[in-house]
């Protein structure tokens, strides 16, 4: 497993970047996230998600969806979440 997370100082207005890889028999679970941490109104969130969703759906296309994710997680993500299982 490795896990990397980039935090900045809560007084720069800049989100927290994440990335996880954990290696499993068969297949592997990958996480990439860049997510906004000051403010969750809907305008706040798109100066960060929008400049990078173009990625997100280019990348989406090779890395689908992988599925079985807690609902209740769900919040603490960004619309640009890439989580997947490559074989």
């Amino acid at each position: 497993m490795v896990n990397f997370v980039i935090f900045p100082q809560l007084n720069y207005d800049l989100p927290f970047f994440g990335a996880d890889v954990v290696t499993l028999p068969g297949s592997h679970l990958v996480a990439l996230e860049m997510q906004p941490l000051l403010d969750d109104r809907p305008e706040y969130q798109a100066k960060y998600t929008g400049p990078i969703e173009p990625i997100f759906q280019a990348h989406q296309q090779n890395l689908p969806w992988g599925g079985n994710f807690p609902e209740e997680a769900k919040p603490f993500f960004s619309p640009a979440f890439l989580w997947t299982r490559p074989k």
